[in-house]
């Protein structure tokens, strides 16, 4: 794991204690099947979400903590919790690149 200083990005473990992201005003999700497609209206730019990724989307939408997401998707999939804290660590920095969330708070 590692930590993002271009985007304030913190490890996985840190993004489990607080919720410390918001996502963007100008931000738009649309739900199809089991995944959603982002609208960034001020860059035009679009992002696909997989099913795996929507419940931290979701989190991110209500300002909840991680950590119940991160439970829940290791019991659902049975998956090595490192690999998911790896793929929220990633989730979290993509979308912080492409201006769709940004930090609140350290």
């Amino acid at each position: 794991m590692h930590t993002n200083s271009q985007n304030n990005v913190s490890t996985s473990e840190d993004l489990l204690k607080a919720q410390v992201f918001k996502v963007v005003d100008d931000v738009f999700c649309s739900y199809v099947e089991n995944e959603a497609v982002l609208l960034h209206v001020s860059s035009g730019m679009y992002y696909s979400l997989s099913e795996t990724s929507l419940p931290f989307w979701e989190a991110l939408q209500k300002q909840q903590p991680f950590a119940h997401v991160v439970e829940n998707i290791i019991d659902e999939y049975e998956v090595d919790r490192d690999r998911v804290l790896n793929d929220l660590e990633f989730f979290i920095e993509e979308l912080s690149s492409y201006g769709l969330i940004y930090k609140v708070s350290d």
